[in-house]
This record gives C-alpha cells, structure tokens and sequence, in this order.
C-alpha cells in the first residue's frame, strides 16, 4: 500500500491517475486504509463527488477482499480523526503558512462532522 494517498501525491492527466509520488510510508498492509485516505481527501471538495464514486466503484470492483467496504469506511473515519487533530492543533501555530491553510482546515472539520453524524446514525 502507498500509505500517504492525497492530491498532493497523485499525479493525474485529465480524470486518468497516471503516477504516485512520496512512498516513504509505503507497506505491506490492508489495501483499504489507502482506499479511505482516499476517500476523505475526496470528501473535502463536494464538486469531486462524481469521482469519488467512480474511484469507490472501480476500486470495490478491482479489489475483491472481504468486508472490504466495511474496512473503507473505518479508514475514511479514522482519516478524519486524525486529520481533524490536525485541524485542531494547527489552530495554535500563529504563523502565515497555517493563516494561509484556513480554509483547508475548515474543510477538514465539516469533513469530520459529517462522518461523525454518519458514525452515530450506524451506531443508533
């Protein structure tokens, strides 16, 4: 598994990924933690919700594990949690760059919530 897939790591031409860069947290590992990483970086800009059930839909189907869409999830929950530490502590730092990555940040915190209330939908 890749272990860090974000925008920023995935090179594209058109709607065609056509390389990754950065493997420096490459693994051996559950194919779904890359799948939900993915997916909440999707779930940050709602103007990609098309490709982000075309990448869901062509990985469920390329990739045929178990309970994998189960596992997806629990990373796209995981994915949020960690980034809204993230979001959070990043608040603290009164330098440019973090003043600048604002609107970035609040991405991440709508992103939480919601799978926050999906979380509490399952479980109730």
């Amino acid at each position: 598994m890749h272990g860090d897939p974000q925008p920023r790591n995935i090179m594209v031409h058109g709607a065609k990924i056509t390389g990754l860069i950065d493997w420096e947290y490459s693994r051996l590992g559950d194919p779904a933690l890359d799948a939900g990483w993915t997916l909440f970086f999707f779930s940050l800009y709602p103007e990609l919700n098309n490709y982000r059930h075309q990448f869901y839909n062509d990985y469920i189907t390329k990739v045929k594990l178990p309970e994998i869409s189960n596992r997806i999830f629990f990373y796209e929950v995981y994915a949020a949690s960690r980034m809204m530490a993230f979001a959070v502590s990043a608040r603290d730092y009164s330098t440019e760059k973090f003043k600048e990555s604002g609107v970035f940040l609040s991405k991440i915190q709508e992103a939480f919530f919601k799978y926050e209330e999906r979380v509490r939908n399952i479980i109730g």
